[in-house]
């Protein structure tokens, strides 16, 4: 979705970017290729021509900080499949008060678990957020983000937050009844368990020591970081899907 998008470019929105499409200019190669563009003036396709020449040379070098610094934030999940390899899938559980218990970071093949007391390190945190190219969360932007920038240093990065892009696809609803609309499954104990739930069980084990109290939390965060990368190959296929309705030929 990338290489069809021209929202970078200045003065394109929407409507413009659908216009292109609409007469054929699918890629950014099909931009360059194309001479004379209806509505763009022969200047301007020459300043066109070189901003895609750079974002090209950004795609191929993963230079994330040219797009973040060009496309609306709204946008940000055309770059999953491009960044997908490279992206951090995480989840926070917090106390009361706001106080970071557990984070689980997911890099789409092991899964590490901090807590709180026993091994959350915030230099190592800090180095695997900061080595992925995207961070992948669920309503990260009001919560998960702005209460882990007050225990470490987030460079910028591309955040890809799943809660707004689901919205646009008509789903206003959490994360748990996201996942049961798309049949992710969780083990049958914590299928119904919440974040108020999670809260509850770390008092519980602070109380009385109960490994199994605080297993179930760790299983419960675990599950709501590694179950967001399926949730984002679907949100960013049914995206693509309603906003991009080309075939590309081969």
């Amino acid at each position: 979705m990338l290489k069809n998008s021209f929202i970078f470019l200045k003065g394109f929105g929407y409507v413009k970017e659908r216009r292109l499409w609409e007469q054929g200019i699918l890629t950014w190669d099909d931009f360059l290729n194309t001479d004379r563009i209806n509505g763009i003036s022969k200047a301007n396709k020459f300043k066109f021509d070189k901003m895609i020449e750079d974002a090209k040379s950004a795609f191929n070098n993963y230079d994330v900080d040219f797009f973040a610094k060009y496309f609306p934030k709204r946008e940000f999940w055309r770059f999953y499949r491009w960044l997908k390899d490279y992206a951090i899938y995480f989840d926070i559980e917090t106390d009361e008060f706001g106080r970071l218990l557990v984070i689980s970071l997911y890099d789409g093949e092991f899964v590490r678990t901090f807590v709180r007391n026993f091994n959350l390190d915030f230099h190592v945190l800090r180095k695997i957020l900061n080595d992925s190219k995207m961070l992948v969360t669920f309503n990260g932007s009001s919560f998960d983000i702005p209460i882990l920038r007050h225990y470490v240093k987030i460079k910028g990065k591309i955040h890809f937050d799943l809660r707004p892009v689901f919205v646009r696809l008509g789903y206003n609803i959490g994360l748990k009844s996201i996942e049961k609309k798309f049949n992710i499954r969780r083990d049958e104990d914590i299928v119904d368990f919440r974040g108020k739930d999670a809260l509850e069980f770390w008092k519980f084990f602070r109380t009385t020591g109960s490994r199994n109290a605080l297993d179930l939390i760790i299983r419960y965060n675990q599950y709501d970081a590694v179950n967001l990368e399926k949730l984002a190959g679907i949100s960013y296929d049914l995206m693509r899907k309603n906003i991009f309705r080309y075939e590309i030929p081969s």
